[in-house]
């Protein structure tokens, strides 16, 4: 998944957080307990993307599967989980992962924490969320010894960008892609005849 922290359909979940206080939120490490709520508001970034880029990302997967995948993730050793709420109420979340990478060929050791989801709820948008968010996590991975932060964010996603650029983040990579034409018909398996008795 990606990091955004703008661009969120106003609709789904909605219910999560209605508050227009602009008073600064309060971080704190999620939990398992928290998984409804982190499905919640993932589920408005996932809205934005699959609107932009059906292709690449589905749109409206099942609750309990996104629950289950993010279940799984919280068991990861290396995984940061926290939650942005203003008066009680969720209205944003970060997963970021640690990895530190061996020297190889042609690139040196390094340890990187890359932020690999940060959604806001659109009532709490521009409102410091994202930036309380970013900062929690780049404070604890200083705290780990990881002083490079990286995330990614998809080409169409121009208000995410311009929110990452405020944030401190700088360009250094770009994927590029392009499509061949489909000349390659599959083939279809032939028949196997049945076995005597009825079994293949």
């Amino acid at each position: 998944m990606n990091a955004d922290p703008s661009g969120l359909n106003s609709q789904k979940g909605a219910g999560l957080a209605r508050s227009g206080s602009t008073a600064s939120p309060s971080i704190r490490p999620a939990t398992v307990a928290d998984l409804s709520t982190l499905v919640a508001l993932n589920t408005h970034v996932q809205a934005l993307h699959a609107e932009a880029l059906p292709r690449q990302f589905r749109a409206n997967p099942p609750a309990m599967e996104v629950a289950a995948t993010f279940g799984e993730k919280f068991a990861e050793p290396n995984a940061l989980w926290l939650l942005a709420e203003r008066g009680g109420t969720a209205c944003g979340y970060l997963y970021a992962r640690f990895r530190e990478h061996e020297e190889s060929w042609s690139r040196p050791a390094r340890r990187v924490c890359t932020i690999a989801h940060l959604a806001v709820h659109p009532y709490h948008r521009r409102q410091g969320v994202a930036r309380a968010l970013v900062e929690a996590a780049v404070t604890e991975a200083g705290h780990h010894g990881f002083t490079r932060i990286e995330l990614d964010v998809w080409s169409f996603n121009t208000a995410a960008r311009e929110a990452f650029v405020r944030l401190g983040f700088a360009p250094f990579n770009e994927r590029m892609e392009r499509t061949a034409p489909a000349t390659h018909q599959p083939t279809v398996p032939a028949e196997v005849p049945p076995r005597p008795g009825g079994r293949p």
